[in-house]
């Protein structure tokens, strides 16, 4: 907190997902006064371990930290007992027709291109127009065209969660890749929500309608109440700002409303598939290529979980298409794909 911040006032918090519970913290240290307003009965926001099975917390939100040196999440995590198993992203396992690929670096030429694209064009394009281009070059058979589309699926929209023809070229790869790789969290990320909560006044079920700016104080209205305070922060989900779900007072400003119509949200479910045995082989990605666009890849989670675990990506437009899916038919879908390359795959057990 800057200086300004100093001293013993009253703040409000909008939102307790982890930039809410940090400001929260942060200003509690200050000597500050603070409550947390949140419209849910829990915190931690995207954060959410599915502890159904006591024996198997499953992360439905972030699993992963992304750079574990000098990182404050990850030394938050371990203090709260977390540990950490670093993921091989580069290990995968792909099937073209059923079959196990020995060599399959030629798929992956499309990256080559994009950022040798990337570094020539002087209007931006996106991703999908620029492999568009990569494949009028190339004589692929449609089979060799669908595995060139599904590993770039793999490596962008799950990444970003959104989907090719949505990406920009110019910006979709944009910083450098933190120190300590990526680490994949055993034990459950809400651990990091529990060790963040600790002496923290929040107030769950509390829906902000309204923020208004009373000069020296602010005004914060929620489930016909009102509270006056010194200092509101509001972190809420960016949809929730676009949408105008609290009314500010003043409004934004042009500029403002601008900057926020034209940001874009990721999209990524999970599902998580529990078998009665491991029946596929040890590489972290196994890519089946086939016609359908919802599973592109299976992490194999058996080495982090000590279960026969998989779990499904879908990212973009996927993620909307998976949401509609009961378990049941997540599961049959999944099965059908699985049994491409393992046909004596049996049926999940438990779908999350």
């Amino acid at each position: 907190m800057s200086d300004s911040f100093g001293g013993r006032g009253r703040a409000i918090v909008v939102g307790a997902g982890v930039a809410g519970l940090a400001a929260a913290r942060a200003l509690t240290a200050a000597g500050w006064r603070v409550t947390i307003l949140e419209a849910r009965e829990r915190a931690g926001g995207r954060i959410f371990t599915d502890r159904s099975n006591p024996d198997l917390p499953l992360d439905l939100g972030p699993s992963w930290v992304h750079g574990t040196e000098g990182n404050p999440v990850a030394h938050l995590l371990e203090q709260a007992g977390a540990r950490f198993e670093t993921t091989d992203w580069d290990s995968y396992a792909l099937y073209v027709d059923g079959k196990p690929q020995e060599d399959c670096d030629w798929a992956f030429a499309v990256f080559d291109f994009l950022e040798e694209r990337k570094d020539r064009i002087s209007r931006d394009e996106t991703v999908g127009a620029a492999m568009q281009r990569f494949f009028a070059k190339r004589a692929y058979s449609a089979l060799e065209r669908k595995t060139v589309e599904q590993i770039a699926y793999c490596e962008i929209v799950t990444e970003f969660g959104a989907d090719l023809t949505d990406m920009s070229l110019a910006c979709y790869d944009e910083g450098e890749e933190p120190a300590g790789g990526d680490a994949f969290v055993i034990g459950g990320f809400d651990r990091l929500v529990a060790a963040m909560t600790q002496g923290l006044d929040i107030r769950f079920g509390a829906r902000v309608s309204a923020v208004r700016d009373l000069g020296a104080r602010v005004e914060v209205a929620y489930d016909g109440q009102r509270e006056i305070c010194d200092v509101a922060i509001v972190t809420v989900p960016l949809k929730l700002l676009q949408d105008g779900a609290i009314d500010f007072s003043p409004p934004f400003g042009g500029k403002r409303r601008a900057a926020l119509a034209g940001l874009g949200i990721g999209h990524l479910h999970k599902s998580f598939l529990l078998f009665d045995r491991v029946f596929w082989p040890k590489q972290k990605r196994i890519v089946v290529v086939h016609q359908g666009k919802l599973w592109n890849e299976f992490l194999n989670l058996a080495p982090e979980t000590g279960v026969p675990l998989l779990v499904g990506l879908h990212g973009g437009s996927g993620e909307r298409e998976i949401a509609r899916l009961s378990h049941e038919e997540i599961a049959t879908s999944a099965l059908e794909v699985l049994r491409l390359a393992f046909p004596d795959a049996p049926a999940p057990v438990q779908v999350a």
